[in-house]
Order: C-alpha cells, then sequence, then structure tokens
C-alpha cells in the first residue's frame, strides 16, 4: 500500500472478506504521506477494502472502498491517491518478474497539483531539450542503463519535476512515481512536485 494524498491525515487500510468465517484483515496502520508498506500477505478471498482515518477506525462512511477478490500468488499495489476530499484507492496489478536482459519501470502520475502530464526517459547525459516524446506507457521495459525522469506539463517541455540516474539495471523493477509537496493547510497548492523511485521487489 502506498499513500500518495498530500494532505490525508493517518489511514488505516482494512480487508473485510466475504466469508463470515474468515476475520477481518487489518493491511495498514498508521500509514501517512508517501508512507509506503512491503506486501502484506492475506488469506485467498474475496475483500472490501476500507480505507479509513486512524483517529477514526469505525466511521459510518469510509474514506474509500472497493472490492477485490484477491488469488493465491497474486500481488497487487493499492495506491491511496487523489486530495482528502476526493481521495481514491487505485488498484495496480503488480508484475514484478525480473527480466535479466532489462530493467523495468512503470510510472504513475499521483500530483494533483501537475495536473496532466508526459513523462520522458533519457539515456543519462542527454540533453533534455534536444529530444522529442516518442512513447509514454504504464509499464516499459528497458535495456539495462542509467535514465533521467522529466515529468513535464503535457505538450509542452516545460518542466514540472525530474529524477536523475535512475538506474534501470538488468533484473531491477521499479515505479516511477509524481507526487505533490505535502500540503499542511488548505492554502498548500502542492507544488513544487516530486518524483519518488521505489523498488517493486
Amino acid at each position: 500500500l502506498q499513500v500518495r494524498v498530500a494532505d490525508a491525515p493517518a489511514l488505516d487500510v482494512v480487508g473485510d472478506p466475504s466469508t463470515e468465517t474468515t476475520p477481518e484483515e487489518t493491511i495498514a496502520s498508521g500509514l501517512t504521506y508517501l508512507g509506503t508498506t512491503g506486501y502484506v500477505s492475506v488469506p485467498p478471498e474475496g475483500y472490501v477494502i476500507r480505507g479509513v482515518k486512524t483517529s477514526e477506525p469505525t466511521p459510518e462512511t469510509p474514506l474509500f472502498s472497493f472490492s477485490r477478490v484477491l488469488f493465491a500468488g497474486q500481488r497487487a499495489t493499492v495506491f491511496a491517491t487523489s486530495l482528502l476530499a476526493t481521495i481514491t484507492g487505485q488498484v495496480l496489478a503488480d508484475d514484478i518478474r525480473p527480466v535479466f536482459t532489462e530493467g523495468k519501470l512503470r510510472f504513475l502520475d499521483a500530483a494533483p497539483a501537475g495536473g496532466t502530464v508526459d513523462v520522458y526517459v533519457l539515456e543519462d547525459g542527454t540533453d533534455f531539450n534536444s529530444v522529442v516524446l516518442t512513447s509514454s506507457t504504464p509499464h516499459l521495459g528497458f535495456a539495462p542503463g542509467i535514465f533521467d525522469i522529466v515529468f513535464t506539463v503535457a505538450d509542452t517541455k516545460t518542466v514540472v519535476a525530474s529524477r536523475e540516474d535512475v538506474a534501470a539495471t538488468a533484473g531491477t523493477v521499479q515505479t516511477v512515481i509524481l507526487v505533490d509537496e505535502v500540503r499542511v493547510d488548505e492554502t498548500s497548492d502542492g507544488k513544487p512536485a516530486d518524483v519518488l523511485v521505489l523498488d517493486d521487489l
């Protein structure tokens, strides 16, 4: 589970199984902005996944909820995204099988302040102003190497945020996420954005 909600309080995530004899599973507790858990094992089952405030674990209405059937051996990541008023539990299937002839990167825009963005993946040392956007997909395989990742305002080269020297080496599987600055109060605009690189293995 990853929390990418810049104005959210600490969150708990609970799985309510469809089988009455299976106990409720607490998947994560006390996660704050940019908080991350490892994979949490639960019995294969159909679940209603609920996100709630840690300070209010049994609200009348959860912050977000969705249904998901989890199978043995399956891996998925839940991203809590957007802002608190419109918080969403976004589920991405994880393909974390390493490929030893390439590095794998996945990209996620979780910065509400960033708007619609393009993503450039550049070989280390490439002049950003000399390139054009050629591809943008949720999952990409790369010949092993070191890359610069640049998020721009869509259809422009106005940089929103960037990260240099991302190592997509053989056998790696990573997620690259555009995130807002933490929003300390209602006047915060979430800028400047930042880029996080997470090791999915």
